[in-house]
């Protein structure tokens, strides 16, 4: 069972689940600090998903069959700046 959480850098080890279901492997993780979403890929779903920093407003953006397909997606990045 995989977790994605969110925890304070400077408030010592607090942390609370963010993401709980359909995870398999995720392997990448952006934050868009401009609106606040959180990006990550899962390389056993063959996606590209994304939600808010607490974990609502879930979709998914990218799956292996859509027209355009990922295989076994490994890293993600952002420039939110540039959009």
């Amino acid at each position: 069972l995989l977790n994605v959480f969110q925890a304070p850098i400077d408030e010592g080890q607090n942390r609370a689940v963010v993401i709980t279901d359909d995870l398999t492997t995720s392997d990448g993780l952006a934050i868009d600090w401009i609106y606040n979403h959180m990006y990550w890929v899962d390389a056993g779903r063959n996606t590209i998903e994304l939600s808010n920093l607490d974990g609502n407003m879930r979709k998914t953006l990218i799956r292996s069959s859509m027209p355009t397909p990922v295989e076994l997606p490994r890293a993600i990045a952002l420039n939110p700046l540039q959009g």
